[in-house]
């Protein structure tokens, strides 16, 4: 049985028998699942190293969404810090020197045509306004009819390699120096061409293990989802009591507690197949136009109960003038429910959670979850984004999450062609924001519509309140 397999069916008998055991279990079953990826993770560090020794930065862009997937090295040679939003295929010839983009953004769309090969020198600016000269080769990856599906390329750092000539020029390095320097230069475009190569059969390795995981979490999901939602509605009616009174008090409680871990386990699940589609690039969008308005709403009205519960505020900020969002309507409300639930995990009673939406300088939507909890370290806010880290305590009972929340929300934004912010002060608060961008929305509802009031609730029962929109 993979480790997989373990985690969900875990997850299914937490359902029944009491979430903290299960959450124990799941979290044994990521370590494992961790594990079988260490062959993986040491082909990366050395090729990483390998990057590094050489100045090769990497690049993989998918052509049809326009995304792109970067090397440190690359984040490193752009004067950009790792994690920060790259520049997709069409979008890459925009870090050019002015006087280099038009000659390379022909020769990169000559490269995914394939009528012409792509190996040529130029300059990129980096944010600083610093200048470098990069070696690039690229060469594209078409599917089995024939499409280009990506674009694959090696940029190599040559500047100390193209300014050194110069100081020959003025007497300070000897002729001897220069063909060394040549010769140097020439064995580290060998090192990247080669880095390409492992980097190429890592992935290669890597996307056919991900297929095969893909079909096995497609059954999966029927399988786990089917018997779970059973037990789901069966709890829901012995917990209301639709065809007559339970009984005992006792067995009402029961139920409510069956349904909660229920829902808890299914929203793992969900999280677990969802990174899995998006790290296999499986991921599709069904989008519509959305009513942020009641999708805000409806997602901090789950939390009511808990909230309450915690002695914790409540609130929405969302204006009456807010367009509709051109996006996947179950994953904005899955991203709200992740954000919602890890802020409520990491803050005190007495606190406050807001739920914000406006548009932006650039003409999008963003869209915000604040909180007053502990907040995060500046050195802990990379880990975190990383599948399956967690950090610090939990506030009073609140189980410690499975690490995929952030992670899962960075990517389903990134998906939308939006970007992930998140902003903290430990021992004052975070802010995660959530950037759409403007080609993603809709016309105007007009004045009044589809406005849903506020939410407030402070330690006892959860209530209604006029709404702060403008």
């Amino acid at each position: 049985m993979d480790t997989l397999t373990t985690t969900v069916i875990v997850a299914l008998a937490a359902a029944v028998l009491g979430v903290v055991g299960g959450i124990v279990a799941v979290k044994q079953a990521f370590a494992l699942r961790a594990a079988d990826r260490d062959p993986l993770e040491q082909q990366r560090k050395i090729l990483a190293e390998a990057q590094k020794l050489a100045r090769a930065g990497l690049c993989r862009f998918e052509i049809a969404s326009g995304r792109a997937v970067w090397s440190e090295e690359m984040y490193r040679i752009a004067g950009l810090d790792p994690g920060a939003k790259t520049l997709g295929f069409w979008a890459f010839p925009d870090m050019v020197h002015p006087e280099d983009r038009e000659e390379v953004r022909r020769r990169l769309h000559e490269a995914a045509a394939g009528t012409a090969a792509f190996e040529t020198e130029f300059r990129i600016v980096r944010p600083d306004g610093t200048t470098r000269t990069v070696h690039g080769i690229a060469r594209r990856e078409v599917d089995d009819n024939g499409n280009v599906v990506y674009v694959h390329g090696a940029f190599i750092d040559i500047t100390e390699h193209k300014e050194q000539p110069e100081v020959s020029a003025r007497g300070v390095a000897e002729p001897e120096a220069s063909t060394r320097r040549v010769a140097e230069a020439e064995a580290a475009l060998d090192d990247a061409r080669k880095a390409l190569a492992e980097a190429e059969a890592a992935r290669a390795s890597a996307e056919s293990a991900s297929r095969a995981k893909s079909g096995s979490l497609a059954v999966l999901s029927h399988e786990l989802r089917t018997p779970l939602n059973s037990i789901l509605g069966f709890a829901g009616i012995i917990e209301s009591e639709t065809f007559g009174p339970a009984g005992s008090e006792r067995y009402i409680d029961y139920a409510r507690d069956i349904r909660k871990s229920g829902e808890h386990i299914l929203g793992v699940i969900n999280n677990i197949l969802d990174l899995s589609k998006i790290e296999s690039g499986r991921m599709e969008l069904n989008e519509e136009l959305v009513n942020l308005l009641v999708v805000m709403s409806d997602a901090a009205n789950l939390f009511l109960e808990q909230a309450s519960d915690q002695g914790v505020t409540m609130k929405t900020a969302l204006p009456r003038s807010l367009p509709v969002l051109k996006a996947d309507p179950r994953l904005i409300r899955q991203m709200l429910i992740n954000l919602i639930s890890n802020a409520l995990r990491y803050t005190r009673r007495g606190g406050w959670i807001e739920l914000t939406a406006d548009r932006n300088e650039q003409g999008g939507i963003t869209l915000a979850v604040a909180d007053t909890g502990v907040g995060i370290a500046p050195e802990d806010v990379s880990r975190i984004l990383k599948p399956h880290q967690t950090f610090g305590k939990p506030i009073g009972t609140s189980a410690r999450g499975t690490g995929l929340g952030l992670p899962l929300v960075k990517s389903l934004i990134e998906l939308h062609g939006g970007t992930f912010r998140l902003e903290s002060t430990p021992g004052s608060g975070t802010v995660v924001s959530l950037w759409f961008p403007r080609a993603r929305v809709g016309s105007n509802p007009g004045p009044g519509g589809w406005r849903k009031p506020g939410i407030s609730v402070v330690g006892g029962a959860p209530k209604a309140i006029a709404g702060s929109g403008s």
